[in-house]
């Protein structure tokens, strides 16, 4: 005889992780992705390879319970033997011989989800793993995990090697066995905090580039060949927006397929991901031998690009390497300015958010309401304003993309992340004829 299974899920949701949608109810902490599924999913694929009949899921919230069969039925070619019932179902008995089993008791309440989310990230979900810490004119940063460790080294190396160049901040000393590298103090403001302050963003965009192009003629030695930065390049712009999205892609499909989502910002998007991928593929062939390769600060965002105090531009936190080339610094110059500008084009705003509310309009199109009030739209500054090309406004679009799994562990902030960079690519790639 079959051994059948009900799963009993007692749970509600942390209000920082999950926001009310107009047209899908709740995103509940089961279906965020860990890996390349969902909680819900690894949690019965564990109950499979105990109980060989059906399984039955119990989800006492009305909202939670619709959401939960639609997006099981959009699986159900892999989930056909799994039920979700009723409150009725149970008062009725109609479920025999079963064993009940419950969803982990440490995480019934919502401090406790709260504290099993966390502990889900990752060093791909979670980048702070630094502690900064201000004395006088000193900056102390201690890493505070191995991949911080390591990432950590390579900055050292970098200011070893290219320290004297004058638009970097400046090291005072690395102490290798507290894992603390020890910099000057820039005494101004981050890129992000003065265009608050003045607005003027191609002026501060003309200023980075200025800097960008110091670092970029910096002469180094290079260690790699053409053909392995051409393959580091293609990773960077290519590869990794598949690593990234893959783990969030059933996620993604679901909420497209359900929302019948078409526009984001008002900007169309491409619903067929393969579709726009093969389009991005060939624009970087096309592209490939047009982009340069230089010295690069690699992660030039708003807050690691500061103004001090004469207006000058300092970049701090050179992350140091690009694709895992060889040569400490060697990237991709149109790559570092895509990435200053993504942040000014909404990232920084978007990601000191602490969630986000999705609004869905009649042109099925969504916009989002920051708690803060800061506007109801993803986009800070648009990327048509900005006096960058079109290949390094595609590259904004990609950067965006590739956020897609750095923040899986809150799902509406995951799909925007993607839905948002796909309609940058999206637009630039029709302009270039790559779409119609």
């Amino acid at each position: 005889m079959k051994r059948n299974c009900l799963l009993v899920i007692e749970s509600h949701v942390p209000a920082e992780y999950y926001v009310e949608l107009t047209l899908e109810g709740i995103f509940p902490f089961y279906l965020v992705t860990d890996g390349d599924k969902t909680l819900i999913e690894k949690k019965i694929d564990d109950l499979k390879k105990s109980y060989d009949g059906n399984i039955y899921v119990y989800e006492p919230n009305q909202e939670y319970q619709n959401l939960l069969n639609r997006f099981l039925m959009h699986n159900i070619d892999v989930y056909n033997n799994v039920k979700v019932i009723s409150k009725i179902d149970l008062l009725g008995n109609v479920l025999k011989d079963i064993t009940i089993e419950t969803w982990d008791k440490e995480i019934r309440s919502e401090e406790d989800q709260k504290a099993y989310l966390i502990s889900l990230k990752t060093e791909n979900t979670c980048r702070y793993f630094n502690k900064i810490e201000f004395e006088g004119d000193k900056v102390i940063k201690t890493a505070k995990t191995d991949d911080a460790i390591k990432l950590q080294k390579i900055e050292n190396k970098f200011y070893d090697d290219y320290g004297n160049v004058p638009v970097l901040a400046k090291k005072l000393g690395y102490d290798k066995d507290k894992n603390e590298l020890i910099l000057k103090r820039v005494n101004g403001k981050t890129a992000q905090n003065w265009y608050y302050e003045n607005g003027k963003h191609v002026e501060l965009i003309h200023k980075v580039m200025y800097g960008l192009g110091i670092l970029n003629d910096t002469n180094i030695d290079i260690k790699d060949d053409e053909k392995d930065i051409k393959k580091a390049f293609y990773n960077e712009l290519v590869g990794k927006i598949n690593a990234r999205v893959t783990p969030c892609k059933k996620l993604i499909d679901y909420f497209i397929d359900q929302s019948k989502i078409k526009y984001i910002d008002g900007m169309k998007i491409t619903k067929d991901y393969f579709v726009l991928m093969s389009k991005i593929e060939r624009w970087y062939e096309d592209n490939e031998d047009n982009f340069h390769a230089c010295l690069c600060h690699g992660d030039p965002n708003t807050d690691n690009t500061m103004i001090d105090e004469d207006g000058n531009v300092v970049f701090i936190d050179p992350r140091g390497y690009f694709g895992n080339l060889k040569t400490i610094g060697l990237g991709m110059a149109e790559y570092d300015i895509a990435k200053f500008c993504y942040g000014l084009n909404g990232y920084s705003r978007f990601n000191s958010a602490p969630y986000i509310n999705i609004i869905v309009d009649s042109r099925i199109n969504i916009m989002i309401d920051y708690p803060t009030g800061d506007g109801k739209s993803i986009t800070q500054i648009n990327l048509d304003s900005m006096p960058i090309d079109i290949n390094e406004k595609i590259i904004v679009g990609i950067i965006w993309m590739k956020l897609t799994s750095y923040i899986i562990n809150d799902p509406m902030k995951s799909i925007i992340a993607y839905l948002y960079g796909n309609a940058i690519c999206t637009k630039y790639l029709t302009q270039l004829g790559y779409l119609d």
